[in-house]
């Protein structure tokens, strides 16, 4: 649109099936059987499906935090230098909230119905593996860069889904992604959506002029 033509692709969790598509790597349709699929596994499930904390610090004091709370949390989002977020038990993270609260680290509970990129939805890889083998895969007219790994989404159709199943449950890398399509000459990254969030999170990874962002949702 507008002229502009995208070089590269990626996605922040649920956003990945997106940069897929517009990449060409999976169909309109595949995207919306997909979406459907993976909301309704998101949403599904019984007892404690687990919620999600964003901490404003960095991964090492975060793991830091959790070995002197001898907590079970885990890092589900490595989102930049400054914000990393945990994944686990409702209990433990309400209280860790208050933990961090009471040392003055700032925290969020985020609006999300469970603990994404965690074991606790590890219920939903098998199910959404099953869906993901009627899709095919195809050449693409980019490279998208993956969630899990940081690097470039594998040509071949049964890696990538092998790939993008098990995005349901490791965690988003997405500090890495940033880094890795910057190492490959990609200086300017567009924001589709609403909203500014990823592209805040791009000039914390890259700052002092390393990349130029443009969030079309911002207003």
């Amino acid at each position: 649109y507008f002229g502009v033509v995208a070089d590269a692709a990626c996605g922040h969790s649920y956003g990945e099936l997106i940069a897929l598509c517009n990449a060409g790597r999976i169909t309109p349709e595949a995207l919306h059987h997909l979406s459907n699929v993976r909301g309704r596994l998101m949403a599904g499930g019984n007892g404690d499906r687990g919620a999600m904390l964003a901490v404003q610090a960095d991964e090492e004091a975060v793991l830091g935090f959790l070995r002197d709370q001898k907590s079970d949390l885990v890092v589900a989002n490595r989102n930049s230098p400054k914000q990393t977020v945990l994944a686990g038990s409702v209990e433990q993270i309400n209280r860790a909230a208050g933990e961090l609260s009471r040392r003055s680290i700032r925290s969020r509970v985020l609006q999300v119905s469970a603990a994404f990129h965690s074991a606790l939805v590890a219920d939903a890889r098998a199910p959404f593996a099953a869906a993901l083998g009627a899709i095919a895969f195809g050449k693409g007219r980019m490279p998208v860069y993956a969630n899990s790994t940081g690097g470039e989404y594998p040509k071949a159709d049964s890696e990538a889904r092998d790939l993008l199943a098990n995005q349901i449950v490791r965690p988003v890398n997405f500090m890495q992604q940033i880094q890795a399509m910057h190492a490959d000459g990609v200086r300017t990254l567009v924001e589709i959506g609403p909203g500014q969030v990823l592209s805040e999170l791009g000039q914390s990874i890259l700052p002092g002029g390393g990349v130029e962002t443009v969030a079309l949702g911002a207003s």
